[in-house]
């Protein structure tokens, strides 16, 4: 059971590196997979004193790490037609609040790719200046931009404060956090495969 639990540690610490890297690039993703890894940590934590059962428990949570690994991997794959995890940042921050709110149906997959394609060149344009977090000025056009894309394609179909408010924090964290991003990310990734590709349950 030691190793076991070494195990169920070291994947932990490796998941919180992997979706804080992922944090910088693509907030909601990072916050579902925190959610998820919460929820698997805390039925660790739970466990019962009893040694079968918690031998039992111990060697699910590592199995469940493991595919929540092999998850991160999996979304961290470019649909056709994204070019880089920079657009898939703004597609899926499109995409869920979409289905957050209830209008993803009105949308297809080419709808909301041409929309994360525009918004991440508006987003490069708007915030080329070093100090433009902190120029109100620019923060505001960028906005406005975002909004009149997004009016072009109708989204959202009707008007909801809390659509432009998620998507617009999405553009300030990515911009925030752009420089030397992607090779980090990647980087972690690939240890975060390699363990995933560990056996994790009988050791």
């Amino acid at each position: 059971m030691p190793l076991k639990n070494t195990k169920v540690k070291l994947l932990e610490q490796l998941l919180r590196r992997v979706i804080d890297s992922v944090m910088k690039v693509n907030k909601v993703k990072a916050v579902d997979f925190t959610q998820r890894l919460n929820e698997i940590v805390k039925r660790y934590n739970d466990r019962t004193d009893d040694l079968v059962f918690a031998d039992e428990i111990i060697t699910e949570v590592a199995a469940q790490l493991t595919e929540l690994l092999n998850k991160i991997k999996d979304e961290s794959q470019l649909p056709d037609g994204i070019p880089d995890i920079e657009v898939k940042a703004f597609y899926d921050i499109l995409k869920a609040v979409a289905e957050k709110y209830g209008f993803a149906g009105d949308f297809t997959e080419e709808h909301f790719k041409r929309m994360a394609l525009e918004i991440k060149g508006i987003v490069d344009d708007k915030c080329q200046f070093i100090d433009w977090d902190k120029r109100e000025d620019i923060k505001a056009s960028m906005k406005v931009a975002i909004i009149l894309t997004l009016a072009k394609e109708k989204y959202p179909p009707y008007t909801k404060d809390e659509v432009f408010k998620e998507i617009f924090e999405q553009a300030e964290n990515f911009k925030k956090n752009r420089i030397g991003l992607q090779p980090r990310y990647r980087n972690i990734e690939e240890s975060a495969v390699e363990m995933a590709a560990e056996p994790h349950a009988s050791k």
